[in-house]
């Protein structure tokens, strides 16, 4: 009985060793255990916070495309008033062009106007100058004529020559004779031979139209009774 219970003994010495031996193995893998949840835990922290930044940062990047969504939207807006600008432009660009052309237009036609009033001017220039001939040629004739009409007055009184009946000579009476002959108008020849210039002074001594010489004949008149034929023939 004795060696039985040292026998019992020796086996529950080494069932304790084995239960010994057992926790010790138990507390190792708690402890194994125990650093891999406090791995575990640690991994999943830095997973949380890299999940964390993921999250913040696809945030950002869904704000950054927001913003770009925005800015394209802005820069085609952008765009398209450039282009209605680029077109207005064209646009006062082509009237500029056309304004452009106009006032050449008009530059020419003013031109071509002033070149036309230079030439009227220059034409009235030399129109005054025949003018002022003329006004001298007037101014000597009406000397002339004042003359003649002194000479007239002078001559009224003078006893009249003796040459051919001017009479005669349809439209001269007896006093447009006595003024011819006072003038040295005689003869039908003398009258046959008068000139544009005669006529117009003979006409101011008779007082009288030149017309009404021309009309009359005279001269014609003067003609025939000088050379003893008629104006019929």
């Amino acid at each position: 009985m004795h060696a039985e219970l040292r026998t019992l003994q020796i086996e529950i010495e080494r069932l304790r060793a084995q239960i010994k031996g057992r926790d010790a193995h138990i507390a190792e893998l708690k402890a194994s255990l125990s650093s891999r949840v406090g791995e575990f835990d640690g991994q999943r922290a830095d997973n949380n916070a890299k999940e964390q930044a993921l999250t913040a940062k696809t945030q950002a990047l869904v704000t950054a495309e927001q913003a770009l969504t925005v800015k394209t939207q802005a820069l085609a807006t952008a765009e398209q008033t450039l282009s209605s600008k680029d077109r207005a432009l064209a646009d006062k660009e082509q009237s500029l062009r056309l304004k452009d052309a106009e006032l050449n237009g008009k530059d020419q036609a003013l031109r071509a106007k002033n070149a036309e009033l230079a030439d009227k001017d220059q034409a009235l220039r030399a129109k005054d100058a025949e003018l002022a001939d003329k006004d001298q040629a007037l101014r000597a004739k009406d000397a002339e004529i004042a003359a003649l009409k002194q000479q007239l007055s002078t001559a009224a009184t003078a006893p009249v020559s003796e040459g051919d009946d001017l009479k005669r000579v349809k439209g001269i009476g007896p006093g447009f004779e006595r003024i011819l002959k006072q003038n040295g108008v005689t003869t039908y020849a003398q009258m046959a031979a008068w000139t544009g210039d005669d006529i117009l002074k003979f006409a101011a001594l008779l007082n009288t139209q030149p017309g009404r010489i021309a009309r009359g004949a005279w001269i014609e008149q003067a003609g025939a009774l000088a050379t003893g034929t008629t104006l019929d023939g």
